[in-house]
């Protein structure tokens, strides 16, 4: 899954943070192999969470757990826009 976070410019920095603990607590997860967060290097207030899973039922657990409505909540009003959100497969 690859969803793109943008943030108003003077919220980047507030929610670069939120976004690293969001990763923290989801590697420990059962099913997730990786979970990454990047930030553009020519827009700053734009991120990607790169995340890999064992299998869709992973990533559905996943996005039922505390900590992920938790950061949703907490990033909402520090958003520019709706997240991007993008479930991709191997090819």
């Amino acid at each position: 899954m690859i969803a793109k976070i943008t943030s108003r410019p003077e919220t980047a920095e507030t929610i670069a943070p939120a976004l690293l603990k969001l990763a923290a607590e989801s590697r420990k997860e059962a099913g997730c192999i990786s979970y990454a967060v990047v930030r553009d290097v020519a827009e700053p207030n734009v991120f990607a969470l790169v995340e890999e899973w064992t299998n869709m039922a992973a990533l559905d657990a996943h996005n039922l757990m505390p900590h992920v409505h938790e950061a949703l909540s907490q990033a909402g009003p520090l958003l520019a826009k709706a997240p991007e959100i993008g479930r991709y497969r191997s090819v």
